[in-house]
């Protein structure tokens, strides 16, 4: 099995860390994140993975095209 986009590992990426700072941001912060309503939570971990994923250059492998031999 080939092992995911660069653009898909970028995103995943993001969202875990974009989800771990709201769990920071719970622990270390709460009046601030009391801030950010419940509902809003999965949306905004959504909406970075979604920019980072979008913006993200691919990495792509060079292309070996054959050569003939005469």
């Amino acid at each position: 099995m080939n092992a995911p986009s660069s653009t898909i590992q970028a995103a995943g990426w993001a969202g875990f860390i974009v989800a771990t700072l709201l769990l920071f941001l719970k622990a270390y912060a709460p009046a601030f994140y009391l801030l950010i309503p419940a509902e809003y939570h999965a949306h905004l971990v959504f909406a970075v993975a979604t920019a980072v994923g979008y913006w993200k250059k691919e990495n792509v492998l060079p292309l070996k095209t054959a050569t003939k031999k005469k």
